[in-house]
């Protein structure tokens, strides 16, 4: 009983985050959510001096968009560029879209359209609000093509772009990564040889945060990848707040959208590109993007924008994917809610997501996707080829969509434990922080990999290790059949695999209750809750998270725990 009573006098240390019910950490202020009093852990002003310069892909084979934020209304909106970095012998005039929703000042969205690119070819460009040169390989010819994939990345503790990012500043830009200990782990890596990278939802934590400096650290981080690699987005829950949606849309306004409905109105005006729903081809793939948020917040407010609307060109842009699938055999739909993830103590999806699913999982099956990734749930899990909770053990020549949770990009908002087993439609789930690794051999062969880029719960040796690797083997792409779904309800003993950061050391229960110390943590979760209760489990979560997130790297971590060998 004392036990019992040492644990509940913790209860007060939790902290309950209406948006991530799912999510506990400790009540420190720079945690606060809609805390607009300038923290100490405030970005340096130079996020704010930064060009914070991104490219995405343009609508056509021989474009690409530039975008980048300039405060100095007067100078030009243009970019030169070239195939010769000494000798930039192009120029094209770019637009200019004043931002006025940070409260005391003004600053400008710029995009640019560069045209009359050659594929496999090597470009430099310069952009008019900034005196740096960046180079990239334009729509490089020949697989295997290179895709990053995650979700939920802030401008703290964005831990998949290099070991050096922390939880303790905003600022993790190429200046900070050139101090990494290991430069040839983490996204800073990746950057020479990906074809492209897909951010799906939840940026910076918030961009309009601080008026607007956290979503300038943000972009001033990116910038190291993003300048450099085709940077897509899609749209998340953290970007629904009012000071939010502007940001999203009007930096990532260089998005190619081909939207039935080609603008999005947001507080800040109206003409800025619909980046809500729309779709791309890159390296032997169809990316099909929508926003989940209009099941929740986001309903009404571009009245324009519809679930109607949306669906109805989700399902005409997946027929039309259909007739191309000798080039862009793949098909890979994100939308930033999961469709499936066990971290809802056992249930397949969080409620609140369940009218989302049961719209679009009939028509994901049978315009035959191959993949949906979502984010949200701040953790990785890979479903099994999976229709209405039923399963296919196998990725040769799936019968039905892989779903994936990739977000685990890294924030200040720490995933939690696995509290319930795997459900039989699991095969693989991680809580560390990583990011997906998608490679495109052929028509074929894809292998996905999860890249793990923990650098507080694991030895600084792990960050870059790959800790799920699965081939997909598809002969047969095209819609799948009713008659042929997956049937499966019992996955077969040892095929789902756990990653798990939250072992009973860590999470201060080992040896508390009567459960074998090799057992599964949420077999010791269960058994801790129905002995001591609810609240004492909170509480030393909540205690053990607020180490996690206080330490300022793997040796002060270590002091108290020692992962698993």
């Amino acid at each position: 009983m004392a036990v019992a009573l040492s644990f509940l006098a913790l209860a007060g240390a939790v902290a309950w985050d209406h948006h991530h019910h799912h999510h506990y950490y400790p009540p420190t202020p720079s945690h606060h959510h809609h805390d607009w009093t300038p923290s100490p852990h405030s970005p340096p002003g130079p996020s704010r001096e930064s060009a914070q310069v991104h490219i995405a892909l343009g609508k056509t084979k021989s474009e690409l968009n530039v975008a980048w934020r300039a405060t100095d209304e007067s100078k030009e909106s243009s970019v030169e560029y070239g195939t010769d970095c000494s000798n930039l012998d192009k120029k094209v005039s770019g637009d200019s879209r004043k931002f006025t929703q940070d409260y005391g000042r003004t600053w400008y969205t710029r995009t640019a359209t560069l045209t009359g690119l050659e594929v496999d070819t090597k470009y430099c460009y310069r952009v008019s609000d900034s005196e740096e040169t960046f180079e990239t390989l334009h729509r490089r010819q020949g697989a295997p093509y290179k895709h990053l994939l995650y979700a939920d990345m802030g401008a703290k503790g964005a831990h998949a772009i290099c070991d050096a990012c922390t939880v303790d500043s905003e600022s993790c830009d190429k200046d900070v990564c050139a101090k990494a200990q290991n430069p040839n782990a983490g996204l800073i890596s990746e950057v020479a040889t990906a074809d492209l990278i897909f951010h799906g939802g939840d940026f910076a934590y918030d961009m309009g945060d601080y008026k607007g400096d956290i979503g300038d650290a943000f972009m001033a981080n990116i910038e190291q990848l993003a300048a450099h690699v085709p940077y897509m987005v899609s749209h998340g829950n953290h970007e629904v707040k009012r000071t939010n949606l502007p940001h999203y849309i009007e930096r990532f306004r260089n998005m190619p959208s081909n939207a039935d409905v080609p603008t999005f109105h947001t507080v800040n005006g109206d003409g800025a590109t619909n980046s809500m729903y729309y779709s791309f081809d890159h390296g032997m793939v169809h990316y099909v993007i929508f926003t989940s948020e209009l099941w929740h917040h986001l309903a009404g407010m571009d009245r324009n924008v519809t679930i109607d609307k949306m669906v109805a060109w989700l399902k005409a842009d997946l027929a039309e994917a259909n007739k191309h699938r000798d080039e862009y055999p793949w098909i890979l739909v994100s939308g930033h809610r999961a469709f499936y993830t066990s971290m809802e103590k056992g249930a397949s999806c969080y409620p609140t997501d369940k009218p989302m699913r049961e719209a679009l999982e009939d028509i994901l099956f049978d315009a035959g996707v191959d993949i949906v990734m979502n984010g949200h749930v701040h953790n990785y899990e890979r479903a099994w080829p999976v229709y209405k909770e039923k399963a296919t053990y196998s990725t040769t020549d799936m019968n039905a969509p892989m779903y994936v949770v990739s977000g685990a990009g890294g924030c200040h908002e720490t995933a939690s434990a696995f509290e319930a087993p795997e459900p039989h439609w699991s095969a693989f789930r991680s809580n560390t922080y990583g990011y997906s690794r998608m490679t495109v051999h052929n028509a074929t062969h894809l292998h996905w990999e999860q890249v793990s880029t923990d650098p507080l719960a694991f030895p600084m040796s792990e960050y870059g290790k790959v800790i799920d690797d699965v081939w997909l083997v598809q002969h047969n792409h095209g819609p799948f059949k009713r008659t042929s779904a997956p049937q499966g309800t019992a996955c077969p003993a040892g095929l789902a695999k756990t990653h798990d950061r939250f072992t009973p050391e860590f999470l201060g229960i080992a040896g508390q209750v009567d459960v074998p110390r090799d057992a599964p943590t949420w077999q010791h979760v269960a058994a801790f809750k129905e002995q001591y209760g609810e609240a004492a489990y909170e509480a030393v979560k909540a205690a053990a998270l607020g180490k996690l997130n206080n330490a300022t790297g793997a040796a002060g971590l270590y002091q108290w725990y020692t992962p698993p060998q």
